[in-house]
């Protein structure tokens, strides 16, 4: 904060911003007035104008620290052009044809994927983050680590141009060094030599350091290069549904982080036409934000027991948001997760799944060096329904706020999280409790849960207990549940390798 623009550094980068306690205790005000109003009685509006935690740090799952003193030593940076490009890396001057996916068929120009050298006002290099290959070329494999930013990246990529690549299951040792499960293999025995340029190349935009190993041969350990626990993957072929129900801004981060920073072709499915289209061509289908009633509607029977079917041989079916809703709706049945506040119109039908729960070890952890909870963004006082009035109830909206989940560092949803619990960005008044018959691989465990942001007197009471990120293997393939969003309008990058994971992981894992 020690500079001219400290005032606009702190804005950006403190936990919590306050907020006025008049217009606070309005809020609570209101909400109080609406607990004693029935359920099909007009509601007061509150008066949120858009999310309502913004911390810059939080956003990007980086830990922020506040010193007294200014650090001794460092280099001014000058700042880096959006518009140049990046020393010649692949993916700052790569360009490929467009997948149509908003209609302009042009080739694009595949955005950046970060500004990858920082340089003084001189022009000197301070920082060269550009990705390598370490070791030469390779005559057994290429191993890069998941938990690095931009491995999912390198990794569709070189599947998607038809080049194998497969993970680990299980911590990995190779090449005399430890990765974590999830990690990502190119084995040369199987590529074509055209292998070792393009690892390279891909590897220098994405800004990953790859090892090249010269030996299956594991020093320790059980799990090497050649184990059992190396999993081959697919090559991914994606459709998106647009178009109504769907929710346009929903679909746009979508489509720019898949087409403008992965370089994945995809196709726009609209959700009208998914009822009839070849599902055989695709292994994954997204639902982004939207209705799920709507959705369900749109299908209509036979779509659903198409879509079902789909599933059942292997497709990946992930939901986010709002509408990841739609597996729990009684006419879909894809889903033994049941969302709060919303009884079921009857008994469940029985469900197609396959396996029981993953289970999973819940893990200690904070986020950075403050931890959860604290600041403003805890419970408060207020009145409250009774049990049964609540239960009858959808929670109230919350209006963009952050929350601290738990993951299962044993499931695909979650390689490359590490162990300690995560924010995660909440809008909106879809709470989903947890799966009995799935997995959880992200949940709401333990209090305190509110990180930053606006939350009733109610929110972590009934979060509790929930999952953001729910997994219902069925048959051969998988209906992932995300109850928020993982990218949110492309800021929010700290889940964003929850999203990713399921595109590199799901359909190839159990």
């Amino acid at each position: 904060l020690a500079q001219p623009n400290g005032r606009l550094a702190r804005t950006l980068l403190e936990r919590e911003s306050p907020m006025d306690s008049a217009y606070e205790r309005l809020q609570l005000e209101k909400y109080a007035r609406n607990l004693t109003r029935g359920k099909n009685a007009p509601k007061e509006r509150y008066d949120f104008y858009d999310i309502t935690a913004w911390s810059l740090p939080v956003a990007y799952g980086v830990p922020a620290f506040a010193v007294r003193a200014l650090p001794a030593g460092g280099a001014l940076l000058a700042a880096p052009d959006p518009a140049a490009a990046d020393d010649g890396a692949a993916g700052s001057t790569e360009r490929l044809p467009d997948s149509l996916a908003v209609g302009v068929p042009l080739p694009a120009r595949l955005a950046r994927w970060a500004p990858l050298a920082l340089r003084d006002p001189a022009g000197e290099a301070v920082l060269d983050l550009h990705g390598r290959v370490q070791g030469g070329t390779a005559t057994t494999a290429y191993v890069w680590s998941c938990a690095d930013d931009g491995a999912a990246r390198l990794a569709l990529r070189l599947l998607q141009e038809d080049f194998k690549v497969a993970t680990s299951t299980r911590p990995l040792r190779a090449g005399s060094r430890d990765f974590p499960r999830g990690s990502f293999v190119a084995r040369v025995e199987r590529n074509p030599e055209s292998l070792h340029a393009r690892v390279a190349a891909l590897a220098r935009g994405s800004g990953v350091t790859v090892v090249a190993v010269n030996s299956a041969w594991t020093d320790r350990g059980d799990t090497g290069i050649g184990s059992e626990a190396v999993r081959s993957l697919k090559r991914p072929r994606v459709a998106v549904l647009v178009d109504r129900p769907v929710s346009p801004t929903s679909y746009g981060y979508l489509w720019f982080l898949f087409e403008r920073r992965l370089g994945l072709r995809f196709t726009a499915l609209r959700a009208s036409a998914l009822a009839r289209a070849d599902l055989e061509r695709y292994n994954t289908v997204i639902v982004p934000d939207g209705d799920a009633s709507a959705l369900a509607e749109a299908l209509g029977d036979g779509g659903i027991a198409r879509l079902r079917s789909w599933v059942q041989r292997g497709g990946v079916l992930l939901c986010m948001e709002d509408a990841a809703e739609f597996p729990t709706l009684e006419k879909v049945g894809l889903s033994t997760a049941r969302v709060v506040g919303v009884k079921p119109a009857g008994p469940t039908p029985p469900g197609p799944y396959a396996g029981g729960p993953m289970g999973g070890s819940v893990a200690p952890g904070g986020y950075g060096a403050a931890g959860a909870g604290g600041g403003s963004a805890g419970a408060r006082p207020g009145p409250r329904d009774s049990s049964d009035a609540e239960a009858d109830r959808r929670p109230q909206y919350v209006p963009g706020s952050v929350f601290m989940a738990t993951p299962d560092p044993r499931h695909f949803l979650c390689y490359g999280l590490g162990e300690a619990r995560v924010p995660v960005m909440i809008e909106g008044q879809s709470f989903l409790k947890a799966s009995k018959e799935g997995a959880n691989p992200l949940v709401f465990d333990r209090a305190p849960l509110a990180l930053a942001g606006w939350t009733w007197p109610e929110t972590e009471r009934r979060l509790l207990g929930c999952a953001w990120a729910i997994d219902e293997p069925t048959g051969g393939g998988h209906v992932l549940m995300l109850a928020g969003a993982p990218d949110y309008r492309l800021f929010w990058r700290s889940t964003e390798r929850v999203l990713l994971n399921a595109l590199v992981y799901a359909p190839a894992l159990d």
